[in-house]
C-alpha cells in the first residue's frame, strides 16, 4: 500500500470514530448551552451593554474513550477594566462554566473550539446567544 493510501485509510479511521452529524440529543443539548452561555456571560461580563459577539456554534468532539462530548464555541468583546474594548476573544461553555480565552488564560479556547478535530454545526447561533444573553442582562 502507498503512503497516500495509508494516510487515507488512517483518515478514514478517524471519520468513522465519530457519527458525522448531530444527533436531535446532541443538538437540543447545543441548543440550551447557548441560553446557559447566554446567562452566564451577562453575569461575567462587566459592561453589558457594550458586549458583541461572533462565530457562535456548537461542535462535537470525541474523546480517547470514543464518548462524544458537544460544546458551545463563540467570541466575545467586552469592555476591560479601564473603559476600552478588549478585542475578541473565544469564549467555550464547558459543563457549568463558561471560559473566555485571551492573553494569559489558562484555557486555550482556540485550540478546544477551532482545532479541526470536531464536527461543527455550521449554524450561526450568535443571534440566539444575543437574545439570552440580554435578557439576563436587562437590555
Amino acid at each position: 500500500m502507498t503512503g497516500l493510501g495509508l494516510v487515507a485509510l488512517a483518515l478514514s479511521a478517524t471519520a468513522s470514530a465519530q457519527s458525522p452529524t448531530f444527533t436531535p440529543a446532541q443538538r437540543a443539548e447545543g441548543e440550551r448551552d447557548v441560553a446557559k452561555a447566554g446567562k452566564m456571560l451577562a453575569d461575567k461580563v462587566r459592561d453589558t451593554d457594550g458586549a458583541k459577539f461572533r462565530n457562535v456554534f456548537i461542535q462535537k468532539t470525541t474523546g480517547k474513550d470514543g464518548t462524544e462530548y458537544v460544546q458551545l464555541c463563540g467570541e466575545i468583546n467586552a469592555r476591560n477594566g479601564y473603559g476600552g474594548m478588549s478585542g475578541f476573544h473565544k469564549f467555550m461553555l464547558i459543563g457549568d462554566q463558561v471560559l473566555i480565552g485571551g492573553a494569559g488564560q489558562i484555557v486555550n479556547a482556540d485550540d478546544i473550539c477551532g482545532n479541526g478535530r470536531g464536527i461543527v454545526d455550521t449554524r450561526d447561533y450568535t443571534p440566539e446567544l444575543r437574545k439570552a444573553f440580554d435578557a439576563n442582562a436587562g437590555g
